[in-house]
This record gives structure tokens, sequence and C-alpha cells, in this order.
């Protein structure tokens, strides 16, 4: 009797254990969204380069992503409404889209980018 019960404690803790890495894979990392680290390393390799922007889209942004594709990638709207998991997963992807933009146009270049960004808001907000 007392193997049997340790069989089934054992399976009851692997199956909390495999529970607890899935809810942490799956809110903390975003693994199981469109928009994850896997699938910005994919879209690297096939030279689709974009960055997901998660709100509202602002009235400029047809100017922003002129100034992006100038850069060679795109800015892609994900909506107002965005669960904690996809917001995680957007995240990690951004990053490893910001790295690879990076390399291929120097360090720092993401900073000046942004930089440029906030003068394209700057003009739209002064204009009549």
């Amino acid at each position: 009797m007392k193997k049997h019960k340790k069989k089934v404690v054992f399976w009851i803790c692997l199956l909390m254990f495999m529970a607890g890495v899935y809810i942490a894979l799956r809110l903390a990392f975003g693994i199981f969204t469109p928009h994850n680290h896997f699938t910005a390393k994919q879209e690297i390799k096939q030279g689709k380069i974009r960055i997901i922007e998660i709100g509202e889209l602002p009235p400029n942004f047809d100017q922003k992503q002129a100034l992006a594709k100038a850069y060679g990638f795109e800015f892609e709207p994900a909506g107002c409404e965005v669960a904690l998991e996809k917001i995680n997963g957007i995240k990690h992807y951004n990053k490893l889209m910001i790295k690879a933009l990076e390399k291929e146009h120097g360090a720092g270049w993401w900073e000046k980018f942004q930089s440029r960004l906030d003068s394209i808001d700057a003009a739209n907000t002064q204009a009549p």
C-alpha cells in the first residue's frame, strides 16, 4: 500500500510542477501567443522585421510607418485590449526585433530612432 501511495504523491507533484511551468511560460513569457521570442527568431531569419505596438493608433501613424519603412521595418498595431500573456509575448518579441535592427544600424540606433519619432509627435502637436 505504501508503494501505491508514493506513486500517487509523485504523480500529483509532477502534475502540479508541469502546470506551474505551463502557467509561467504562458503568462510570464507569452510563449503560446502569436508574437513571442521564438516567432521573432523565425521572422528575423525570414527578413520580416516589425515592431508590434499595443494601444490605439496615433493620428500620425502613417508618418511613423513611413519612417520605419525607411529603416527596413514596419510597425504593426496589436489593438487596445490585450491580455497580460500577449503583452509579455510582444515585449520579448520586440526586444529581439530591436536587437536585430541595432545589429543592422549600429548600437544606440533605437534611441536615435525614438527621438525622431518624438520629433514627429512634437511637430504634429504644434501644427494648427
